[in-house]
């Protein structure tokens, strides 16, 4: 179990909450974040196109399971847009 743990990788898609630089990246309070296992990759506006260039950088062909976790007050329409978002970019998922 281990070693599958190890396998594992994190994609955490936020927003920031104070100006930073962070990684090369300038960051503004309220700016769409995308962190790769805690690691700052991405910086911009738009939150479905934060969680596909990570989905992206990390190779989606090499893994077999994609879980999401929303925040308690994400709406259905949210979720929706997001889900739609990610399948026009990896269409083999399902």
């Amino acid at each position: 179990m281990r070693a599958e743990a190890e396998r594992v990788q994190t994609i955490e898609v936020t927003h920031a909450v104070r100006d930073t630089r962070s990684n090369g990246l300038k960051v503004k309070k309220g700016d769409v974040i995308g962190l790769i296992n805690e690691k700052l990759e991405f910086a911009g506006s738009d939150y479905a196109r934060s969680v596909n260039k990570a989905l992206g950088k990390l190779g989606p062909d090499s893994y077999e399971l994609v879980t999401g976790l929303s925040r308690r007050d994400a709406s259905d329409d949210e979720m929706t847009n997001l889900q739609s978002a990610i399948q026009s970019n990896f269409p083999t998922w399902r």
